[in-house]
C-alpha cells in the first residue's frame, strides 16, 4: 500500500530530477561537443601571427606636388629582430621580401620590434615599436626605415 507521504515523496524526486536537467547550464552539455579547432580550447595549436610591410622614406630630397606618388615610401626587403618587451634578447630574426612584406608565427605576448641597419651602416634606421599578440589573431604592423635623404 503507498502512503501520502511515500507518493509525495517519489513525485518531489521527480520535480527535483526534472528540475536538475531543465536548470543545468547549457555549457554542462556543450562542453564534450567543444570543436578542435577551437583557438580558447587549445592555446598552443592556435596561430598568432605577427604580418606587415616594411616601408622606407624618403626616397626623394625634395618633394614637389607634381612628385608625390614617386616620393611616397616605398617597400623594402628590411632585417627585424623580433625580441623580447624589453629588447634584452632576441626571439627571431626576420627579412623582409622584395615588396617589403614579412609574416612570422609567434608565441602570445608582448614583443619589442627592432628595425635593423645593414651590418656597417648607421642608415637606413628605423625606430623600436612594441607590440602586443593575442591567441589566434594575426597582428598587421607597419615598419618604416628612415633613408636619411633630405
Amino acid at each position: 500500500m503507498t502512503t501520502w507521504w511515500s507518493t509525495r515523496q517519489r513525485l518531489g524526486g521527480a520535480l527535483l530530477l526534472a528540475g536538475v536537467l531543465i536548470c543545468a547550464p547549457a555549457s554542462t552539455a556543450a562542453q564534450s561537443d567543444q570543436p578542435i579547432d577551437d583557438p580558447m580550447a587549445d592555446p598552443e595549436s592556435s596561430s598568432t601571427i605577427l604580418a606587415g610591410q616594411v616601408l622606407i622614406g624618403p626616397v626623394c630630397p625634395v618633394g614637389h606636388i607634381d612628385q608625390a606618388d614617386q616620393c611616397a615610401d616605398q617597400p623594402y626587403p628590411g632585417n627585424l629582430s623580433i625580441r623580447t618587451p624589453a629588447g634584452e634578447e632576441e626571439v627571431t630574426h626576420i627579412t623582409a621580401d622584395a615588396e617589403g612584406n614579412f609574416a612570422v608565427d609567434l608565441a602570445p605576448g608582448t614583443y619589442q620590434i627592432v628595425p635593423l641597419s645593414p651590418p656597417g651602416h648607421i642608415l637606413p634606421r628605423g625606430v623600436p615599436q612594441t607590440v602586443t599578440l593575442d591567441v589566434g589573431i594575426t597582428t598587421t604592423i607597419e615598419v618604416h626605415f628612415d633613408s636619411g635623404i633630405r
